[in-house]
Order: structure tokens, then sequence, then C-alpha cells
């Protein structure tokens, strides 16, 4: 089942949030790779077994209901920019 991940970087001087689908768990951690690499990567936030078409759909309050989530992020790097 695929999951949506809403992606929290810092690019640029910019705060982003970008959101994607993933076919699995695995796709998202070689881009997570990625982006913690070259610094970007501050956050994200997994919606499992959901697909864009249904993400889309969904009110704010639903996806932030929405079972199971999960959440990590670098609270210093959203705050104060990226850790470059």
């Amino acid at each position: 089942m695929p999951l949506i991940v809403e992606i929290y970087s810092f690019e640029s001087g910019i705060r982003c949030i970008d959101k994607r689908q993933y076919p699995d768990q695995e796709a998202w951690e070689r881009d997570k790779l990625i982006l913690k690499l070259s610094g970007e990567w501050v956050g994200e936030r997994i919606y499992d077994n959901m697909d864009m078409e249904h993400f889309n759909k969904l009110s704010e309050t639903a996806r932030n209901n929405w079972s199971p989530i999960r959440s990590d992020f670098d609270k210093e790097a959203f705050i104060n920019g990226s850790k470059k």
C-alpha cells in the first residue's frame, strides 16, 4: 500500500513543505537520506496506507486525525534553518 509523506525542508533560505506519494517505506528512506546528506531535511509526517487522491480529499483536521501517522522533526533546524 502506498504512503504519503509531507516533507519539511529548508532550501535556499526558505522553509518548504512538499507532499509526495511513495510505493513503500524503502523508497521514502532513499529520498530522506539524500535530503539529510544535502542538509535540507528538517522533518516529515508519514500517512500510511493512503494514496495522493485520498489524501487530497481529506480536510486538514481529517489528515491530523489519520491513524497511523508518524512524524519526525529536527525542531532546531526548522526554526533556525539548515545545519549546513
